[in-house]
């Protein structure tokens, strides 16, 4: 496995947070749902990701910085199904303690 990280949630906390990481040596990539953010993540020099399954099978690292409870509870399942063994998974959502806890 490689060890890349990448971004699922390029918004106002993943875009930045990535960016530094890219910024600092590593191979950063990225996945949002909104094109748009993806677009600017792909000018600051970050790969963008087909798809959120793809990102999790590519990444050592998984990092997660997305807005409700629902969206992080969708995202942890597809990354449980399509992370390999051995990936590590970061959560940075601005979520309820409860999802935060599942």
């Amino acid at each position: 496995m490689n060890k890349d990280i990448g971004f699922l949630g390029l918004g106002k906390m993943g875009l930045p947070m990535a960016r530094h990481l890219a910024a600092s040596g590593h191979s950063v990539s990225g996945f949002d749902l909104v094109e748009d953010r993806n677009l600017a993540a792909q000018a600051a020099g970050l790969r963008i990701a087909e798809s959120a399954p793809r990102l999790a099978t590519e990444c050592a690292t998984i990092v997660s910085s997305l807005p409700n409870d629902a969206a992080l509870e969708e995202t942890a399942s597809m990354i449980a199904t399509s992370a390999r063994a051995g990936s590590v998974y970061i959560d940075t959502s601005t979520v309820s303690i409860e999802a935060s806890a599942r």
